[in-house]
């Protein structure tokens, strides 16, 4: 909890970690879709229970949390039940070269 805390509230442990928070069911489930490196999901029992399933394998530990918990540790006005750590994916460099341009 101290990681997703500290990552959702300094951009110099997000910066530093090369890892960011993702908030909600459905941006967790769109990063699982896109196959994003999750390394843990908190959760509370609200939660979808596929959707940590998911999560879990994918390879993140899952934790669960007491209802409210999240409200206390991530930034978002309205916590929406889950959170997540992701680390950034390492970008492709024939996408780097095609997006710089001519």
């Amino acid at each position: 909890m101290q990681r997703l805390r500290r990552l959702s509230r300094r951009r110099s442990a997000r910066t530093d970690e090369g890892a960011f928070v993702i908030e909600g069911p459905t941006l967790l489930g769109d990063a699982l879709d896109a196959d994003l490196p999750i390394d843990e999901v908190v959760a509370e029992p609200s939660c979808a229970p596929a959707l940590l399933d998911r999560a879990a394998a994918a390879g993140a530990v899952v934790r669960t949390t007491g209802d409210g918990l999240l409200a206390r540790v991530v930034d978002a006005v309205t916590p929406q039940g889950v959170a997540a750590v992701a680390r950034f994916a390492p970008a492709d460099p024939a996408e780097v070269r095609a997006s710089a341009g001519p």
